[in-house]
């Protein structure tokens, strides 16, 4: 099949003598070349506390088998990675409380957001960072909708013609500082609202998993 895709279509009465050949000989009426674009891939994992143990093992070796397959299809592949610097809120939330509380405080966690492995890097030189996928004291909480925006502008500064964002994530957004200040559907509500615009407005085609 990968043969097919490079040569062309198959002959049908040329087939016998493939099989004769033990595959030497050549089964395609024509040669031909499929234009294929430019292209970019960037896999955005969520690394939250509920992704610890066997679902962030799982999409470690998913990232592995992407990246170096689309590698070897000269596709390059940017692995992002995104959680909180804590637990439950953190220097925002302190701050938040300082100044008395006032209504609609937005976002109360920082963000931690990680280049695992940038576009331009091979996978050889990457591979070791997928140690980050594996250690539980970074997995703390998600707030996917900032993480999409900066991955999206990470990909429009590309040149590649074909722009492809993956998202893999185990759930919902959730930062529980945030969402008692602001209400359950806050993040969620952001999450959607990036989404449409990204598959409204922008050249990036997005997936997620």
């Amino acid at each position: 099949r990968a043969a097919l895709g490079r040569r062309g279509g198959v002959a049908g009465s040329r087939l016998a003598a493939l099989v004769a050949s033990g595959g030497t000989a050549r089964p395609f009426k024509e040669e031909s070349e499929s234009p294929f674009p430019s292209t970019v891939v960037t896999l955005l994992i969520d690394h939250s506390g509920s992704m610890r143990g066997r679902p962030m093992l799982i999409a470690a070796l998913t990232v592995e088998i992407f990246a170096r397959v689309l590698e070897r299809c000269g596709v390059h592949c940017e692995v992002l990675g995104f959680t909180t610097r804590e637990w439950d809120g953190g220097e925002p939330a302190r701050e938040w409380a300082a100044n008395g509380y006032p209504a609609n405080p937005g976002r109360l966690n920082a963000l931690q957001h990680i280049v695992i492995k940038s576009a331009d890097t091979p996978w050889r030189r990457a591979r070791v960072a997928l140690g980050l996928f594996l250690h539980d004291e970074m997995l703390k909480e998600n707030i996917d909708g900032e993480a999409l925006t900066w991955a999206h502008q990470r990909l429009l500064a590309r040149s590649e013609r074909r722009r492809i964002l993956v998202v893999v994530s185990d759930g919902t957004p959730m930062d529980e500082g945030t969402l008692a200040a602001n209400g359950h559907e806050y993040l969620e509500g952001h999450l959607q609202k990036v989404v449409t615009d990204i598959e409204t407005n922008s050249p990036v085609q997005l997936a997620a998993i």
